[in-house]
């Protein structure tokens, strides 16, 4: 029950940060609440774990996918070194895998002693960290600073494996337990860590941690199955959705491969469009206002357009065998239920229907984060940008329709935002508010 509590505290704490950076656009401000989002994630993470002790890490964890582990910690020190009037270098080797078998906690807690100490107490103007593989089964990561080094007493101490109780570095104020409780944490982990002075100055610790890499994330996999998704160069494509987020992720996805989109949001615009002009793909959502997804549908396939028979993915959070045989009937070609959680069932549904026109494209990778993570990177926004405002926007839409029903006790509508609500959770990945 305290976890819980603690939990929902931070919930409205992050909620709070994220309405402040919205109407923030002053530089120095927003660095400064990036940097304290950062830090309250990481509370959440450890509000969930609660493994105080290193020595209970586990030696057998799960995987991380380093994507999504890169932006975060990139997010958190380069907002942590700005306030500090210090640049931020992040290095990463090309040969990193894209997932690892590695204890996130671990590694945040080495991060937060070891930069934070570089940041408060070594750097004089630049901290740099480097993640690399050593001999395909040793994460490294490097943390290094251009301040004046570490004193001999330090240096010797951590040579020899021991506790050191010796200032971080001369003439500073710091107490040097950040250093042995990394040592802890890496011996615990079976790794081993060095402190030295590099011979052009400034101070540097490396730690090696041994890993096992995630088979399905060797390096270049992903990136070949992105080689192979389906181009879309030169189709015209039209999304009727009446959920912002639900558009905007198809609309980006359709985008990165290369398609025109059309969006929109009500079902006789969609119809109008439809039968105005030629589309080579539409996406249709089932629960629309003006006209129905079904109507929509019925009415293309019963037009006599050239393009009366294009291909069409039709989306639904009702799926019951009724529901899906209605579309089908309507003229579906792909049916996706909502919530559609995470991106690979739009893709798969997207090269399902480009490999009836052009064979050969396949998705081979079941890396989710990282393949959108990829693709949004084909257009220069993150996922996060993405859905930033559409959703919300669609929460604000649920929460209005909501409220009005349940004034009117409207059982219908209760129904039909319900769903929406859950294909909006789905879409931001919040699984428990989803179920």
């Amino acid at each position: 029950m305290l976890q819980h509590d603690l939990r929902a505290a931070l919930s409205e704490m992050l909620g709070g940060l994220s309405q402040l950076l919205a109407r923030t656009r002053e530089s120095e401000t927003r660095s400064g609440l990036e940097a304290l989002r950062g830090l309250s994630e990481e509370m959440g993470r450890l509000i969930s774990l609660l493994s105080p002790d290193p020595r209970a890490l586990s030696h057998q964890p799960p995987e991380l996918r380093l994507d999504a582990f890169l932006a975060s910690v990139a997010r958190r020190w380069e907002a942590a070194a700005q306030a500090r009037g210090i640049r931020f270098t992040l290095e990463v080797s090309h040969d990193l895998p894209t997932s690892l078998h590695l204890d996130r906690l671990a590694l945040e807690r080495l991060l937060s002693n070891l930069l934070g100490n570089a940041l408060a107490h070594g750097a004089q103007s630049a901290v740099w960290l480097r993640f690399g593989l050593e001999q395909g089964s040793r994460f490294t990561l490097t943390v290094r600073d251009d301040g004046p080094g570490f004193p001999d007493t330090t240096l010797n101490d951590h040579a020899a494996g021991e506790a050191s109780s010796a200032p971080f570095a001369p003439s500073r104020h710091a107490s040097g337990l950040g250093l042995s409780i990394c040592r802890e944490i890496t011996e615990a982990l079976d790794g081993t860590m060095c402190v030295s002075n590099p011979a052009d100055g400034g101070a540097e610790i490396r730690i090696a941690l041994p890993v096992t890499p995630v088979r399905s994330g060797q390096p270049g996999t992903e990136t070949a199955c992105l080689d192979h998704l389906p181009d879309l160069t030169g189709w015209t494509t039209l999304v009727a959705d009446d959920s912002a987020s639900g558009r905007a992720i198809f609309e980006h996805l359709l985008r990165a491969m290369g398609a025109q989109v059309v969006a929109l949001s009500d079902g006789a615009d969609a119809q109008e469009k439809l039968l105005g002009a030629p589309y080579d793909l539409a996406v249709i959502d089932i629960e629309m206002p003006g006209l129905s997804g079904l109507e929509v549908m019925r009415a293309l396939r019963r037009s006599d357009r050239d393009w009366a028979r294009l291909p069409i993915i039709a989306c639904s959070g009702h799926i019951l065998q009724s529901e899906r045989t209605a579309m089908r009937s309507a003229g579906a070609d792909v049916i996706l239920a909502k919530p559609l959680i995470g991106v690979m069932p739009i893709l798969r549904a997207i090269t399902e229907i480009a490999d009836a026109r052009q064979p050969a494209s396949r998705i081979c990778s079941p890396n989710d984060d990282l393949l959108i993570a990829r693709l949004m990177a084909r257009t220069g926004r993150s996922l996060a940008e993405l859905l930033g405002d559409t959703c919300t926007e669609d929460l604000r839409a649920v929460q209005s329709a909501l409220a009005k029903a349940v004034a009117e006790q409207d059982r219908a509508t209760l129904s039909c935002q319900s769903h929406k609500l859950a294909a909006v959770a789905g879409a931001i990945g919040d699984d428990i508010l989803t179920r």
